[in-house]
């Protein structure tokens, strides 16, 4: 089944960003806007392991975001704690972030 995600505020630029066999910070990844209210986030190539708060790990901490599911990170602070990591060693995912803005910022 395919899911439909919408967003309320305003679309930033869409950017790609490879995963690694380090744990990334969103915020280091690729460029947020100011006023940033949430972020949509698609796993394009390979498995890649998410977070918030902490670093996941290959080992199996974190949440498995696979190839072709997107997910959407629904608040700032969530946006700025997101984390992610390659799943398995040596195979790298890339991911599509576009982060959202309220309407007018």
């Amino acid at each position: 089944m395919k899911y439909v995600i919408s967003l309320v505020g305003r679309a930033g630029t869409t950017q790609s960003k490879a995963s690694t066999d380090t744990a990334q910070l969103l915020t280091d990844a690729v460029t947020i806007p100011n006023g940033c209210i949430s972020a949509v986030i698609t796993c394009e190539t390979n498995n890649v392991r998410i977070a918030f708060g902490t670093n996941p790990t290959q080992a199996g901490l974190g949440h498995l975001l696979y190839v072709g599911q997107s997910y959407k990170i629904g608040n700032p602070q969530a946006v700025r704690d997101f984390r992610f990591i390659s799943a398995a060693n040596g195979v790298h995912g890339l991911i599509q972030v576009t982060p959202e803005t309220k309407m007018g910022a």
